[in-house]
């Protein structure tokens, strides 16, 4: 019993990330670990926060989407076009600055190279010449004339905006980085008079917070808490590493599963996998970052504590898969190999 118990302390202690189910695949198991701890140390991915659309500002007054909506009223969509109208009420302004531009990020296309970013939806009496010249790019200028503007915007954000695609022997990893940021803006004088500010996704993002509900919602054995607890906390952390990917991988296989009473065994093993590979992935991550920097007493200690832990893991892992116990073996001696 006493055994048992130290084994679950193990494993709870180490419910690490798991950087893509694929890492199952023992064959390929260490190229991929390193390469995707590599990607996270590199991108340093922040937890994504999902702020809802905000509107600031006096001057922008209204807006409407045709077609194509917000998700949830918060997010756009990468990949998607938006056909966006835009009300701005412009005030009468004292004398010495007398125009005012409508801004678009750089992030933000149009729809393609013949379609111009904006249409003007009425006669405001601050339509001038230059402001027609500008119809196709991302600022466009009106003299500040007291009235109101009706303005027409078709954009999309790409994908590139917020991921980047490696390859690395034979495997494609994506990471992805939602981001809140305005996504149009009303400029006068140098002050911000208005902008309009969503965060912006990919369908992989939804994808996982979808799934990610269902999850929290769905009918499963008090018995399995802990295990589900564990595959959530790695699906998590996947996400906030930016590989959306393969935590909706691991999302979809949990909700998919059968979930039989008493605990089965197989779910037991697969919480067990989950703890110990994570940990090999983050020790890795510390040797080839550390190596990477020539700190040799910060890699040597990180090391030396890898060492300890993975000792642990390796005596518990041969009870249940001696392939994965043999690996993280592997894996020792070449640490040791790498000390001092």
């Amino acid at each position: 019993m006493e055994q048992k118990s130290d084994f679950k302390k193990k494993v709870r202690h180490m419910q690490l990330t798991i950087r893509g189910m694929k890492l199952f695949k023992i064959s390929k198991q260490r190229k991929l670990i390193g390469f995707l701890a590599i990607i996270a140390v590199s991108f340093a991915v922040i937890t994504p926060s999902f702020a809802g659309a905000e509107s600031t500002g006096s001057w922008l007054t209204g807006y409407t989407f045709t077609g194509p909506q917000p998700y949830e009223q918060r997010y756009l969509v990468t990949d998607t076009v938006y056909n966006m109208t835009l009300t701005i009420t412009v005030p009468q302004v004292p004398s010495g600055v007398q125009q005012f531009s409508v801004i678009l990020p750089p992030y933000v296309q149009p729809l393609n190279s013949y379609t111009p970013f904006f249409k003007l939806c009425n006669n405001y009496a601050g339509i001038t010449s230059q402001t027609t010249s500008q119809l196709y790019s991302r600022e466009i200028t009106f003299n500040a004339v007291p009235g109101q503007l009706v303005l027409n915007v078709i954009f999309y954000v790409p994908d590139s905006a917020v991921s980047s695609t490696f390859s690395y022997g034979g495997s494609t990893i994506t990471v992805t980085k939602p981001f809140s940021a305005p996504i149009v803006s009303v400029m006068w004088g140098g002050v911000n008079e208005g902008d309009l500010t969503y965060t912006v996704v990919t369908s992989s993002v939804l994808q996982y917070m979808n799934l990610s509900t269902k999850l929290a919602a769905a009918k499963i054995p008090q018995n399995y808490a802990s295990v589900i607890e564990a595959i959530n906390t790695s699906a998590s952390q996947l996400a906030s590493d930016g590989l959306y990917a393969q935590a909706n991988s691991l999302l979809e296989s949990t909700l998919s599963a059968s979930y039989p009473a008493p605990p089965s065994m197989s779910l037991t093993y697969m919480a067990f996998v989950l703890a110990a590979v994570g940990f090999v992935l983050a020790a890795v991550g510390f040797v080839l970052y550390f190596r990477s920097r020539g700190e040799s007493e910060d890699r040597a200690e990180a090391i030396r504590k890898t060492l300890v832990e993975l000792s642990g893991i390796s005596t518990s892992a041969a009870k249940y898969d001696r392939a994965l116990a043999q690996k993280i073996d592997d894996l020792l001696k070449e640490l040791r190999s790498q000390e001092g």
